[in-house]
């Protein structure tokens, strides 16, 4: 009986401690009002407690979130928040749901990388999903002639 109860107390507590990692990746990027060097950008998604957004150059591999780490998100400007490692910036959050950012500052003709990671935050220490995440790809931020240029949805798998 000692034992069951200190098992109990022991997953109880562990699970007080924790976040556990969110179940669901976001779905559905949105990319709008796409300008030479800006870009709005958007996910949906429902399960998680906040939602990160990272923005890469496309010349750049793959850096994912690492849990237990607060990553800033201080202004939408690309290049000025935090670097999660080879120049990949966090551009966005929104909690609970996701929120539109329009990220500024991007090269023209450049092609660029969105990953929107779910996260819950409560209680500590933070847990990202990073086997799951939706990734926008290979769209440039320019205007040509106000059309679009095609852009390719993948969920990712890291």
């Amino acid at each position: 009986m000692k034992k069951i109860l200190l098992l109990l107390l022991s997953t109880i507590t562990s699970y007080l401690i924790s976040a556990t990692e969110p179940s669901n990746p976001p779905k559905n990027s949105q990319i709008s009002n796409i300008t030479c060097t800006s870009v709005k950008i958007n996910c949906d998604g429902t399960g998680a407690q906040a939602y990160l957004y990272v923005m890469r150059e496309s010349v750049n591999s793959n850096s994912v979130p690492v849990d237990g780490t607060t990553y800033t998100v201080t202004t939408n400007v690309f290049g000025s928040n935090q670097n999660l490692g080879n120049n990949n910036w966090t551009v966005g959050v929104g909690a609970f749901v996701p929120t539109a950012v329009t990220v500024t500052n991007l090269k023209p003709n450049t092609k660029y990388y969105v990953m929107y990671y779910a996260v819950n935050v409560f209680p500590n220490p933070i847990d990202y999903l990073t086997s799951s995440y939706l990734i926008d790809r290979d769209r440039k931020s320019t205007r040509l002639n106000s059309s679009h240029i095609p852009l390719s949805r993948m969920p990712s798998s890291a």
